[in-house]
């Protein structure tokens, strides 16, 4: 091997440390980019020149060449943001983007609605998933789109009320107020402040016409006999008469209107039977016929001081605005609306393969599949091997300062060595040169 050869290893030597410190400044020119995986470069011997020794053929190598540019797949720290729409991957997954011609596959979640309310990321490609529809995921992956529309109102059709009555006045078996009242809930003759007022309980609830119209209603309950371990109770619901469309006569403002009423009866504290009256038809201005079902299985009578409420609900709402967007471990998209209802918009999907050291680097924190990559398997986040979603966060780069600091200096050693070889090449050339 001649000095020429020599010069040649001391070259491919500072070809490859140059390349070594150019990965290491990228790196940490990408120290802040969101989900940025850090390189690094696998190096190899070239072939060796073979020369006789005493010994028999020997080699000595030619210098150095690239192997490989190796990128390192492992997860980012966490980093908490502001926006719904930034989404972290916990374990192993990619999203996949499309730009309209081609599928790309990133972990920088920093995702935005544009103009179209499609899910983008910050360079415009469209985030792929899981379409929704009322409420429902669907099989299809596509274009991820937000739907911004409002929710529409809901009128009440379930009433479900559950509560504790406690014994009244010892004079409420004398004087029992809906039977004294009884055909005078008409909206015009008595008052609900003062029905309220006379009755042994009384609980007022929110429901909604079909217009999405909050409307008040007041619960009346008395107390009517008691034989032995029985005891029994009527009920009436009221609304106020000034509200009222009562074949097309409206009642008074304040006075209280009946909309529907029974009885319950206990036996040593637990309800046993309950009977509903009919009702007849009736509806707020504008609003269709109100008749919503009443659920009162959960009443007790039993011990307490004071009758109690323990749970009110009914199932109507008014007109709701989307008002935030949520995502959830499986990376489902919920909105929450001004009438506190929630509803599932879509879904992201997460893309795993099976060799992810073949993914190709195309920029833009983008990823191309490959031959050794394999083809992208797609579904749900947080099934199979796919790891969970976080919002409201994005996953850092995986750089580590000090690690690109030791590495530097390393290859600048390896720099500095090869160009003393260099040096010592040409000075012995000179040398020998001198001679002639």
């Amino acid at each position: 091997m001649g000095l020429f050869d020599t010069l040649n290893s001391g070259a491919t030597g500072l070809g490859a440390a140059g390349l070594g410190l150019a990965v290491i400044g990228d790196n940490i020119a990408n120290l802040n980019t969101t989900a940025f995986k850090r390189s690094r470069t696998a190096f190899a011997d070239m072939m060796p020149s073979t020369i006789g020794t005493l010994a028999g053929p020997g080699g000595v190598g030619r210098g150095v060449r690239t192997a490989a540019m190796v990128t390192e797949f492992e997860t980012g720290s966490l980093k908490r943001t502001g926006s719904a729409l930034d989404v972290a991957i916990g374990g192993a997954g990619w999203f996949q983007v499309n730009d309209g011609r081609q599928d790309m596959y990133t972990r920088d979640g920093s995702f935005r609605l544009d103009t179209d309310n499609y899910v983008v990321t910050s360079q415009g490609q469209r985030v792929q998933g899981f379409i929704a529809e009322d409420g429902v995921i669907g099989p299809l992956l596509g274009d991820l789109q937000i739907d911004p529309n409002r929710v529409p109102q809901k009128e009440t059709s379930q009433i479900n009320l559950a509560a504790n009555l406690v014994d009244p006045d010892p004079s409420a078996l004398t004087t029992n107020v809906l039977q004294g009242y009884a055909g005078s809930l008409d909206g015009n003759t008595v008052s609900i402040n003062q029905l309220s007022a006379e009755a042994d309980h009384s609980t007022s609830l929110t429901v909604y016409d079909s217009l999405g119209r909050p409307r008040d209603a007041v619960m009346i309950f008395e107390m009517t006999g008691q034989t032995g371990t029985v005891t029994d109770w009527e009920y009436t619901v009221v609304v106020d008469g000034g509200e009222v469309d009562n074949g097309g006569t409206m009642g008074t403002d304040g006075m209280a209107f009946e909309i529907m009423s029974g009885s319950l009866e206990f036996d040593s504290g637990d309800l046993t039977v309950t009977q509903n009256a009919a009702t007849t038809g009736w509806n707020w201005p504008g609003a269709t016929d109100f008749a919503p079902a009443l659920n009162l299985d959960e009443m007790t009578y039993a011990g307490g001081d004071a009758f109690s409420v323990r749970a009110v609900s009914q199932d109507g709402y008014a007109v709701g605005d989307l008002v935030r967007l949520n995502i959830d471990a499986k990376g489902r998209i919920s909105g929450q609306y001004t009438n506190g209802q929630e509803a599932v918009l879509g879904q992201f999907a997460l893309a795993t393969f099976k060799a992810e050291s073949g993914l190709r680097r195309l920029g833009g924190n983008n990823f191309g599949a490959s031959l050794e990559s394999g083809e992208p398997a797609v579904s749900a986040a947080g099934t199979g091997t796919r790891g969970e979603l976080t919002g409201y966060a994005l996953e850092g780069s995986n750089v580590v300062l000090e690690d690109e600091f030791v590495n530097m200096i390393q290859v600048q050693r390896t720099y500095q060595a090869n160009a003393s070889v260099i040096s010592t090449v040409d000075e012995t050339l000179q040398a020998l040169v001198n001679l002639v």
